[in-house]
């Protein structure tokens, strides 16, 4: 063989055919990239088949390549050998190094490589099997078969193109598209019985359920408790990705967890239950470095500076926190003390203000965020000056504890109230609200709360929520066994809440639902029920709650084991020690029927302590209704079957639209009760209205008072009271008593059945209005003729007076009671009254042409009830009604006169009813 620089022919022969296949292998390559670009545009159909062959192509392009690098002395590629690889083995290597050329053509051995053709040139040997390599000339020709299907313009015919699939019964793409479409319009058409769209529907999954807790549980931030070990672990996972949905299938989980983080949305199936306790809590005041003692409040009293204990880790300027660890409603329960440290040390600390509450076995920790500020704040303020950016910014939860001033209810010193940054600068700090208290020196503290939960769905033991902000509750329902939690709800220093739809059955507990401490939010369609217990709780409790809307409340079956009374519903404002108001409430719809407490009688269903500035309306009970300490707030439609109590210093309230049993006002001030009507249930020692307890500038108006034997109006030690539209069917003594120190009370137009006794007649109404004593409105009387047993009459005009039956019976003086002529009206009946009278006859002939039915006034005045001219044989009924204006020993005769004919009538029957209709004055 001749060499050129080196190189053999066989070596140079090989290069160029490795160029070469190079070359088509790009070209392939650029093919198969077009191909795939008519994939990407929905082209896929006619070019799947192409794109299958050029990379078959492309892979025996690259299995000739190999072949043709394998030996060992091609420089571009080295071979393998025992120290390093290569393209092929150093084996296989010699072999195709021992391969000859054939020197006929179309010759072909297992051990030839390479052929010539009659030119003399060497060419590649023909292939025999699907693996062998192949010629240029084939794959020229299969590249140009390509080429042109991917530049044609023409439309593949979709019935040409072969097709292999899940579509039943399709041979080709055409048949695959016209048997999806027919498939398609099916199930939108809603052709059949609608199964094959439930199936679509599905997906594959036994349920649509199935499937769409399969796409939640594929989304970001969506996971499945099933998916881990326990709540707490998923809980964990959530908090990576910055929160998320936590969904819980159906089944009972009997777990207890907490949630220390925002964003999170727990979302329970109908039938999940979880049997344990959530805790979902922020931390509230930042803490550390506690310091716990044992001691009660006889050893740390209010008042106390000085605390015995290692507080080396505390230094001066620090403010703490003190906090009690064992509750007493006596001494403390909540009440918390902050101050700065003036001295610490391994011994004792000392703090520069002393404690306003009383500790039992108390906790001392550093805090951070905290800050005194000796001024004032007004109530009705939303912002406060001076700079607080080292310790505030916008967004920040605070709570502001009062050290002087005496805002709180009852005017109280122990109060605190919770805001919400929404603007700062050096110079002030604005509010989302206005303050409800004032404060005089006060703590500013930063609070630290989670953001965004909630929870929907399923059924929960226990939930105690506390310091989040947005939180909502939605389609739940609570209470599964007693597990010794005093709640079954507890919801306290939340900010911005929302609760809907959720059903709480209590067992064993005090208290369902109860809201703390908690500012601006929704409560809407809360049923509740079971509560027992011995202590002063409810169903439903608010605690000191601000900006709170609340209706749609169904609360019941509660009982009490003690004279302290668990109710229905409670709005409280003193847990001790803090008397915080309840402000800016808007109260309607609540239906809260408990049982009677056997040891209080006046334990009520609904009882509403320290509101101001609020609206409750709606209210239906069956016990009494109750009322303390209330400032500016409206109440009305209010009803019940007992006593609505009004007491402990209710100022500036309006009741209106209300029926009760009675009425029970202690110590109201500056107040109008108005358009109620009282059943004279429950009255309070007999009284249906009874006013006491220093009672003053009140004013009764429009009241209906039911028949009883109590007295109507029992005033006392009260004074400036105005009574006006009262109306009453006193059957006892009085319709008005005045007690001691009942001054100053002014009476207009009212209608007191009763006398007011002689130890009122300084002050006693000027006028009033009564219906005659001894008589039942509307008084009613039936009776014969007394003149003969069968009230035969004759019809020549002559006037007979009917005389009704004193017994009742019907019968003439059968039991020897005085039979009744007229009716008189009593000494202090005047008035207007409304009188009825009917009367029938038989046996009227044809002469007979005049009926008349009349009263006589005092035997003189004549009134008709009925006059008619007549021509007919058989029977009559005449008829009527009057209003006569009747004065003290005025008396009615009810009279009846046929004309015409002196045939002898029957009278059957009479009858004549009267009742007071208007009213006349007179003078005492």
């Amino acid at each position: 063989m001749d060499y050129v620089q080196g190189i053999t022919p066989e070596e140079r022969w090989k290069n160029d055919k490795l160029n070469e296949l190079r070359r088509q292998a790009l070209l392939l390559e650029q093919i198969a990239q077009l191909l795939n670009e008519k994939v990407s545009r929905n082209e896929e159909s006619v070019v799947t088949g192409m794109t299958r062959k050029v990379n078959k192509i492309i892979n025996a392009g690259i299995a000739q390549k190999m072949s043709l690098q394998g030996g060992d002395e091609f420089h571009m590629h080295p071979p393998a050998d025992e120290t390093r690889n290569g393209f092929m083995t150093v084996e296989d290597g010699k072999t195709m190094n021992g391969a000859t050329l054939s020197p006929r053509p179309n010759t072909l051995t297992p051990n030839t490589l390479m052929k010539r053709n009659p030119s003399g040139r060497a060419e590649v040997s023909e292939p025999l099997e699907l693996d062998n390599i192949a010629r240029k000339q084939e794959v020229d020709k299969v590249e140009e078969g390509i080429v042109i299907n991917i530049t044609s313009n023409v439309a593949h015919p979709t019935e040409h193109i072969s097709y292999s699939g899940e579509v039943i019964g399709a041979r080709n793409v055409k048949q695959t598209i016209d048997k999806t479409d027919s498939r398609i319009d099916s199930l939108i058409l809603n052709i059949g019985d609608g199964t094959p769209e439930v199936i679509d529907a599905r997906g594959g999954f036994p349920l649509l359920g199935d499937r769409l807790d399969a796409f939640d549980n594929n989304m970001a931030g969506i996971v499945s408790v099933t998916n881990f070990n326990t709540f707490a672990s998923a809980i964990d996972h959530l908090k990576t990705l910055g929160g998320g949905i936590l969904r819980v299938p159906k089944g009972t989980y009997n777990e207890s967890f907490k949630i220390d983080s925002g964003n999170i949305a727990l979302k329970l199936d109908d039938d999940a239950v979880i049997d344990g306790k959530i805790s979902i809590k922020g931390e509230g005041v930042g803490k550390s470095n506690s310091v716990s003692f044992v001691g009660d409040w006889s050893v740390f009293p209010s008042g106390t500076s000085v605390f015995n204990g290692d507080f080396s880790a505390f230094g001066v300027g620090d403010v703490v926190m003190i906090e009690t660890g064992i509750q007493n409603a006596t001494y403390n329960q909540t009440g918390i003390d902050f101050g700065t440290v003036a001295s610490a040390s391994r011994t004792n600390l000392m703090i520069d203000l002393p404690t306003k509450f009383a500790y039992n076995n108390p906790t001392i920790s550093k805090v951070s965020g905290a800050m005194y500020v000796t001024g004032s704040i007004s109530a009705d303020d939303s912002s406060i000056t001076g700079n607080f950016t080292n310790l505030l910014s916008v967004g920040a939860i605070v709570r502001f504890e009062n050290r002087s001033g005496d805002g709180g209810a009852d005017s109280s010193t122990a109060y605190f109230e919770i805001n919400k940054v929404v603007s700062i600068s050096s110079t002030a700090v604005v509010f989302e609200n206005k303050f409800t208290h004032s404060f005089t020196d006060y703590w500013i503290v930063k609070l630290n709360y989670i953001d965004n939960v909630s929870i929907s769905g399923g059924k929960i033991n226990t939930l105690e929520v506390e310091y989040v902000s947005d939180f909502k509750i939605d389609g739940t329902k609570h209470g599964l066994t007693n597990d010794g939690e005093f709640y079954t709800v507890s919801l306290k220093y939340i900010y911005e809440f929302y609760i809907s739809t959720i059903d709480v059955e209590v067992i064993s507990k005090p208290i369902g639902v109860e809201l703390v401490y908690c500012y601006n939010g929704f409560v809407s369609g809360v049923v509740v029920s079971g509560a027992r217990g011995s202590t002063d709780n409810a169903n439903l409790k608010l605690m000191s709650c601000i900006n709170v809307a609340l209706d749609t409340v169904v609360s019941t079956d509660t009982k009490s084991s003690s004279a302290e009374a668990v109710i229905p519903f409670i709005i409280d404002y003193y847990y001790t020690p803090y008397k915080c108001w309840n402000d800016k409430l808007v109260i309607d719809s609540i239906t809260a029927t408990g049982n009677k407490n056997q040891e209080d009688l006046t334990s009520p269903d609904f009882w509403a302590i320290g509101v101001r500035n609020s609206i409750v309306s709606g209210v239906a009970c069956n016990n009494p209704i109750r009322i303390s300490n209330n400032l500016n707030v409206i109440y009305s439609d209010l009803i019940n079957d007992s006593t609505l109590f009004l007491d402990q210093g209710c100022v500036s309230i309006a009741i209106n639209n209300f029926k009760c049993g009675s009425l029970d006002i202690v110590g109201l001030v500056l107040s109008t009760i108005s358009n109620g009507i009282l059943t004279s249930k429950d009255a309070v020692l007999s009284r249906v209205i009874y006013l006491h307890g220093n009672t003053r500038y009140v004013k009764l108006k429009e009241i209906y008072v039911s028949l009883s034997a109590y007295t109507t109006l029992y005033i006392q030690n009260s004074e400036h009271i105005e009574v006006d539209g009262i109306s009453d069917q006193a059957a006892g003594e009085y319709s008005v008593f005045h007690g001691d120190s009942a001054t100053n009370v002014r009476y207009g137009t009212n209608f007191f059945a009763k006398a007011t006794p002689s130890n009122t007649s300084s002050i006693a109404p000027t006028k009033h209005y009564g219906i005659p004593k001894g008589v039942i409105v509307p008084f009613f009387v039936l009776g014969r003729n007394s003149y003969s047993d069968k009230g035969a009459i004759t019809g020549d005009g002559t006037e007979y007076k009917c005389v009704f039956d004193g017994d009742g019976l019907n019968t003439y003086n059968k039991n020897n009671v005085t039979d009744l002529s007229k009716f008189t009206v009593p000494g202090e009946a005047a008035g207007n009254y409304m009188i009825t009278a009917s009367i029938g006859l038989e046996g009227l002939g044809s002469s007979h042409n005049l009926a008349e039915l009349y009263l006589l006034k005092n035997g003189t005045q004549k009134y008709y009830l009925d006059y008619r001219q007549i021509s007919l044989t058989g029977s009559l009924y005449l008829n009527g009604t009057i209003v006569l204006p009747l004065l003290a020993a005025d008396y009615l005769e009810l009279c009846v006169k046929v004309a015409g004919s002196s045939r002898t009538i029957t009278w059957p029957y009479s009858e004549m009813g009267g009742q007071l209709s208007g009213t006349l004055l007179f003078a005492e």
